[in-house]
């Protein structure tokens, strides 16, 4: 041995066991691949905290509409201060929420009178409870089909869509918030603008984040869709690597396919997703979890769906075997395309 030296090195490590600990030589040219992929563009980072503030905010406004909702103790003498109280400080937050996404994306004054009209409610029913619980359950809560539909079908990935055309449709605080959601996930542009973390060989397949959070789900479906980037299923996808959520918007598939993954206390993941165009109602009616649509639908229909998987670990590949039965135009039956 050089200098005398034994197998073992001078700080007491084995330098069989450093060996061993080594990435394989694939390992090291996927990380070098991924260095040089790599954006970190001040502008970039910030149009990513910007969408995680969005998504905390998001949250945030849906928790708080959740603890609005009044038992039948906040009725009694006992309970109705406190449940008025609550409920104001909910609204507060509710607003400051609704305010932060308006500043970050979505600027509109119609939105602003109808807070404020809101914010003016909710102070002149503070005297009672059941005045409180039913501006909740006509002005908080309700999102019609009508209103949904609406969104589903104006508001599609890849395309020049304006959210604000929907603004005076807005009669509820669910319905301002899917509004907003909905003209974020469903833009591209958006997401297009955040730091690149990796892509395919080919550049139909692009990984958003920061690399401060891991996501093993993402990193999965970024690696099984790359590894099929030249085959029949190859689409292009730009998938978003968050703490325990992945979203993921996928051109030609459905039109253009958002799918939202997270994370639940369970360990479950939930798979949600938006379908603009079904382009073939059996096969998409086949898809897991879908709201199903009549067999003679035509093909620029949308839908919605939700599925589960137990566990992590199976995640991706469920994941992508949903993502590669979503029909595309190819799909399209002609005799009632339309």
């Amino acid at each position: 041995m050089f200098g005398g030296e034994t197998a073992e090195s001078s700080n007491g490590n084995s330098s069989i066991d450093d060996l061993a600990n080594m990435p394989s030589f694939e390992e090291h040219m996927e990380q070098m691949n991924r260095e040089k992929n790599r954006e970190t563009s001040p502008e970039k980072i910030e149009n990513f905290n910007r969408l995680v503030r969005f998504l905390k905010n998001d949250l945030s406004i849906k928790e708080s509409l959740i603890d609005m909702a009044p038992s039948n103790e906040d009725f009694s003498s006992a309970g109705e201060g406190a449940y008025l109280d609550d409920f104001y400080y909910d609204f507060r937050d509710i607003d400051s929420s609704m305010r932060d996404i308006m500043k970050d994306y979505y600027p509109s004054e119609v939105f602003e009178q109808k807070l404020n009209d809101w914010r003016q409610k909710v102070i002149e029913n503070s005297g009672s409870a059941k005045k409180i619980a039913k501006l909740y359950s006509k002005e908080f809560t309700p999102i019609s089909k009508e209103f949904i539909d609406k969104v589903h079908n104006n508001l599609v990935g890849y395309t020049d869509f304006d959210p604000h055309a929907l603004d005076e449709d807005v009669h509820s605080v669910n319905e301002m918030l899917h509004l907003m959601h909905s003209s974020i996930v469903n833009n591209e542009q958006i997401l297009q603008d955040l730091p690149v973390l990796d892509k395919s060989e080919q550049g139909s397949v692009v990984l958003y984040g920061t690399g401060e959070a891991e996501n093993n789900v993402a990193e999965g479906i970024f690696r099984e869709l790359s590894a099929q980037e030249t085959g029949p299923y190859d689409f292009c996808t730009d998938i978003v690597l968050l703490k325990d959520r992945t979203l993921m918007m996928a051109r030609d598939r459905g039109h253009a396919l958002t799918v939202d993954i997270q994370k639940d206390s369970d360990g479950k993941m939930y798979v949600n997703y938006f379908i603009p165009k079904i382009c073939n109602a059996r096969k998409v009616n086949s898809l897991p979890g879908v709201r199903k649509v009549p067999e003679n639908a035509p093909a620029l229909t949308a839908t919605t769906g939700v599925f589960n998987t137990e566990s992590e670990a199976d995640a991706t590949s469920k994941v992508v075997e949903f993502l590669n039965m979503v029909p595309t135009d190819d799909d399209i039956e002609y005799s009632r395309a339309i």
